[in-house]
């Protein structure tokens, strides 16, 4: 079918409408005419893919990866210029928060964006694809649990991609028989990659082992990362949050590398642990998880009266809902919006809002 498409909804697609229906069309940009298939039907709205560009975005660029046109489901927007893409994904923050009926204009949005778009992940998982006798590593084709086998990712550290030949060799060996994925970690500035298996404890040291003869100062299972940031060295780990003893214990042991005494950490829920601090507060930050707070966590922060709030967020929606929750009767003003653009050629949006107290 021919169709005209609106806006970029979150997620990467553009949003077209037939019949009064709802239709995401991925590889698609806004205000594009496309020849498009349905790929799946549901009840409340269609997904489509454009498989040919009628009137093309001058913002259309030619994807340089050959997996993303093969389904690879690690990218959305590598079709989309680099500026274009930042445009987009103020667009979908801005509309999340009209959404939560949050006053905020677009042009105050600050958007931080990278000076090279490629080669910044640092931490990847690879599905483990068995496949006639032979092992491959990939990701899964969009939308599916299928792996398309890959040998090359443009968005990840070199370090991690020169990995995967060796790590699929690795894996055809019986002892790695029941690994269905392996995650990556590379420290940048030093030759260390860290990786594990999937499910944990399923192959054997000699499986690292014979990996380790493709891939030099591999380390097996390691707790944590070294980063170093203006001066100060950080020992962390990509998978911990809110409530992980690894959080706690890593937090306790960076402020001894840094010789900071002045640092104290709770480790349980928001909710539980607020009340009983009895301490001024006058600038708090988080950094929720994609669900956001809970609503009983907002009021406990809010009642502590802090003059801003610094809220971090990886999901817009759920960003906007808790800015409001905090905002309800005039308590506090949304200051200032950011969004940091940390996952370029993907749909993911990294937000900073600043909370101001009124009342």
């Amino acid at each position: 079918m021919r169709l005209t498409v609106g806006e970029l909804a979150h997620g990467g697609a553009a949003v077209a409408r037939v019949d009064g229906r709802v239709v995401f069309v991925e590889g698609a940009i806004p205000g594009e005419t496309v020849e498009a298939e349905v790929t799946h039907r549901r009840k409340d709205f269609w997904r489509a893919q454009a498989i040919s560009v009628v009137e093309p975005a001058q913002a259309r660029v030619e994807p340089p990866c050959p997996f993303f046109k093969l389904g690879c489901g690690g990218c959305q927007l590598q079709h989309v210029g680099y500026e274009e893409q930042l445009a987009q994904k103020r667009g979908v923050l801005h509309h999340q928060l009209e959404q939560a009926k949050l006053d905020f204009p677009f042009d105050r949005i600050d958007a931080l964006g990278m000076d090279d778009p490629w080669r910044y992940r640092l931490r990847g998982e690879f599905h483990v694809l068995h496949r006639d006798g032979t092992v491959a590593l990939g990701f899964y084709r969009k939308h599916t649990y299928r792996t398309l086998p890959i040998d090359a990712c443009l968005i990840h550290a070199e370090a991690i991609e020169h990995a995967l030949p060796a790590f699929a060799h690795a894996a055809q060996d019986p002892a790695a028989e029941n690994v269905t994925a392996l995650q990556f970690t590379w420290a940048p500035g030093t030759n260390d990659l860290l990786w594990a298996p999937y499910p944990p404890g399923t192959a054997d040291p000699g499986f690292g082992a014979r990996a380790a003869g493709w891939i030099p100062e591999l380390n097996l299972n390691d707790d944590s990362i070294g980063i170093d940031d203006a001066g100060r060295h950080f020992r962390v780990r990509p998978e911990v949050f809110e409530e992980s003893p690894y959080a706690v214990r890593l937090g306790e042991l960076s402020m001894q590398l840094n010789g900071v005494d002045n640092v104290r950490y709770r480790r349980g829920k928001v909710e539980d642990i607020v009340p009983s601090l009895d301490e001024r507060v006058d600038v708090l930050v988080l950094d929720p998880p994609r669900a956001g707070c809970a609503e009983a966590a907002v009021e406990a922060m809010a009642n502590l009266r802090p003059e801003r709030i610094i809220y971090i967020s990886c999901e817009p929606s759920t960003l906007a809902r808790d800015v409001s929750r905090f905002s309800a009767g005039g308590r506090y003003t949304l200051a200032e919006v950011a969004f940091v653009d940390m996952f370029p050629q993907t749909y993911h949006i990294e937000a900073v809002a600043k909370l101001q107290r009124t009342a």
